[in-house]
């Protein structure tokens, strides 16, 4: 397994340097989440002096989002931009090599892309997303390049369930998943049983996983349901059962550290060495 790390690369990447790609490769990553809007801003002279600095230091891109939830909204007046967007970043993502290309299923909810919402628990949602894919999926098949769907609880696909419904509905060879339990941790029940959902996750979508993300989650006392997600190892999410399921179908496939504040990134990566170790899953 490979490690990769998101979350610290600069605004603008023209500044990065290579006493800073030098320090990623020390500390065991070899490869770097990016975001869109930053890497648009290079143009394809910068974005190919980006990959050459990465190159010198054995680092590689890893993915980036898409953001937009416009793709299951068929009169949305900015869903025309949005798909050209997707286009550009699967032309990006050739040139940069990278992994992959992620994007949320969306929500009809009009103020956030990733929020919970009663139409999301339609049938309707999950077509209109199906709808979608088969629309720019051929971007990403011409480049070569994989699109990754990462959904969860506050989207229109739910389950992994779901998430199959709208794979086999698509029939991409380049569409797949990321395999993040924490967004299926939905209530108290399924946070403290994590073990159960990591392996509904592996049991249904196993073929189509592209990669795994590390990252907890935990509940705040009180008398309202308030789960928190955050750095590996400061929650209680069932690490064991994640890492024994990725040796057993693929342990070539990356782990993407997320969404983990960049004073714990480091504890974050020490921990996931350690579960990895215990289950006997080397991380390269």
């Amino acid at each position: 397994m490979k490690l990769a790390v998101a979350g610290l690369l600069p605004d603008d990447y023209r500044k990065i340097d290579s006493g800073f790609l030098r320090q990623l490769s020390d500390d065991g990553f070899k490869a770097v989440g990016c975001y869109e809007e930053p890497l648009v801003e290079l143009g394809a002279e910068g974005r190919k002096e980006f990959k050459a600095k990465l190159d010198d230091f054995g680092l590689g891109v890893h993915s980036w989002f898409v953001v937009t939830d416009t793709h299951i909204r068929p009169d949305h007046p900015d869903r025309s931009r949005d798909v050209d967007r997707f286009r550009l970043s699967a032309e990006m993502a050739h040139e940069l090599d990278a992994e992959s290309v992620g994007t949320s299923p969306g929500s009809f909810d009009p103020r956030f892309r990733w929020a919970g919402h009663p139409d999301n628990l339609k049938h309707e949602g999950r077509e209109l997303m199906a709808d979608s894919m088969r629309e720019i999926c051929p971007f990403y098949e011409d480049a070569d390049v994989k699109l990754g769907l990462e959904f969860g609880s506050a989207s229109v696909v739910i389950s992994p369930q779901q998430a199959l419904w709208v794979l086999n509905a698509v029939q991409s060879p380049i569409l797949g998943v990321y395999a993040d339990p924490v967004n299926q941790a939905h209530s108290y029940d399924s946070l403290f049983n994590s073990g159960e959902i990591i392996n509904q996750l592996f049991d249904y979508l196993g073929p189509y996983i592209l990669c795994y993300h590390a990252r907890d989650a935990w509940v705040i006392p009180g008398y309202e349901m308030h789960i928190r997600a955050g750095a590996a190892g400061k929650g209680v999410m069932d690490f064991r059962t994640f890492f024994k399921r990725a040796k057993a179908l693929n342990p070539s496939l990356s782990l993407l550290i997320e969404h983990t504040p960049v004073e714990e990134i480091r504890e974050a990566r020490d921990y996931v060495r350690k579960i990895a170790e215990e289950v006997g899953l080397q991380i390269e």
